[in-house]
């Protein structure tokens, strides 16, 4: 996900992260988050 602009999402679906990458995808989808593009239903 590093390599999307902070703005180009629409929707994205991502599978679980191995344990070894975990913390590289909760910080990408923390930065996707603050931009009020995640939300919860």
């Amino acid at each position: 996900m590093a390599r999307f602009a902070n703005d180009s999402f629409d929707l994205a679906v991502i599978q679980a992260p191995r344990a070894d990458n975990a913390a590289e995808v909760i910080r990408h989808l923390t930065r996707v988050a603050r931009q009020g593009l995640i939300t919860r239903r």
